[in-house]
């Protein structure tokens, strides 16, 4: 069941991510759904701390990974967006 939920928990923050890089426009708001899955994941579902640890560092990962490679964000407009 913990593994269940970690795959639907990362299925979901992928899927926020690609909304992110369909869009092209890094002024919308999605990524705060990606903090809404996060929050989720360490507080509401009462999956164990090291499956949490890993979702979570999975989807920041992507995000980075995806805000460098692919929609080429500036450092400065990045860190204010990570601050979030």
């Amino acid at each position: 069941m913990q593994l269940l939920f970690s795959v639907a928990l990362i299925v979901a923050g992928l899927m926020i991510i690609l909304m992110i890089c369909l869009v092209k426009d890094p002024t919308h708001g999605y990524y705060a759904g990606l903090t809404v899955v996060l929050l989720y994941s360490y507080v509401a579902v009462g999956i164990r701390f090291r499956y949490t640890l890993i979702i979570g560092s999975i989807l920041i990962g992507a995000y980075f990974l995806s805000s460098f490679l692919y929609l080429l964000l500036k450092k400065v407009f990045l860190l204010v967006m990570s601050f979030f």
